[in-house]
Formats: C-alpha cells, structure tokens, sequence
C-alpha cells in the first residue's frame, strides 16, 4: 500500500529507525512509546496517521496495544518485541504486512475481548502525550522521538519541539476490527 501512500519513503525512514533502535536497545513492551513516536515522526513529515489503542486478537489471545494508522492500514514496530510477560506474536508489521512473515498479519487490530484494557494500559489512553510523558521513567516519548529523528534524517530535532507541538496529542481507541 505504501505506493499509493504519499511519502511512502518517510514512513519507510521512520519506521525502519525505529526498528532499529527497538531491536537492538531490547525495548520491549514499548507499543505505547514507539507508536507515539512514529505517529510523530510521521507528522514531522506531513503523512497523516492515528494513533491508535486498543485489544488486539491472535487467535482466541488478546492483549492491550498501541499502533499507528496510515490510511486505514496498520503500522507496528513494538509488536515484535513483547514484553517480558507475553508471547510473541509475530513480527513488526508494515503496510499490514508481518514482516517477519512476508505476508499479511493475521493479527486483529481492535479486536474485542470482552473485558476492555486493562490498567496498564489506561493511563496511555486517558492522558495526553504530555500527560503521558510525564508518568514514564527515564527514557520518555520527547527523548526517543528526538533520537530517532536524527536517525531518520530530521534537521536539529529538540525535545521542546516535540512537546509542543504533540503535547496535546491523544490516543484514538479503536474496537471492531481494522
């Protein structure tokens, strides 16, 4: 799909920076962080996008998550790296696609259990990104995203900048599958 998404290779630079840095720091458990942060970097480069919470399906398993909508198509980098109490679920997924598979994901993005989000998940999204941030330890959304925008080729990204001007951001909550 990314051919017919305008900035295809902006959402290619982001998302692959970010991957990178998920994989080889072991972030894990991080959906919340890292979908904020390509929902952001993908701003910085005019491409429209969600930012997305919600239940996700696999199988008859489901488990608390965030992503990045572009168009209506699915945009995952955490998903590939769980966090120390869940399964793994597949690989990161690109335009739909599980990478790790070469093949459309089979996972169901806002999915329904029954039972809603849970509390870990609540706080990412009842607040804003500022609010957000501000309950993290170290290593907040303002600091990643900063990190990651060089990497992908931003000019002189700052923290304040970041904060400014997503700051007020929310998470979209999305049931019924996408």
């Amino acid at each position: 799909m990314t051919d017919g998404i305008p900035l295809g290779l902006a959402i290619y630079s982001a998302f692959a920076e970010l991957l990178k840095f998920v994989v080889k720091e072991d972030f894990v458990g991080a959906c919340h962080d890292t979908s904020a942060v390509l929902h952001m970097l993908l701003a910085e480069n005019n491409v429209p996008s969600e930012l997305c919470i919600g239940e996700v399906g696999v199988g008859s398993r489901y488990f608390d998550h965030s992503w990045v909508e572009v168009l209506g198509s699915v945009f995952d980098v955490a998903v590939c790296m769980p966090d120390y109490a869940g399964e793994p679920v597949g690989g990161p997924v690109f335009d739909g696609i599980d990478l790790a598979q070469g093949r459309p994901s089979e996972l169901v993005y806002g999915a329904e259990s029954g039972e809603g989000l849970g509390l870990a998940a609540q706080p990412a999204l009842s607040l804003d990104l500022e609010g957000f941030a501000a309950i993290q330890p170290q290593l907040n959304i303002w600091v990643l995203a900063v990190a990651i925008a060089g990497r992908a080729g931003m000019a002189n990204p700052t923290f304040t900048h970041f904060q400014l001007r997503y700051g007020a951001v929310r998470r979209r909550f999305r049931k019924n599958p996408t």
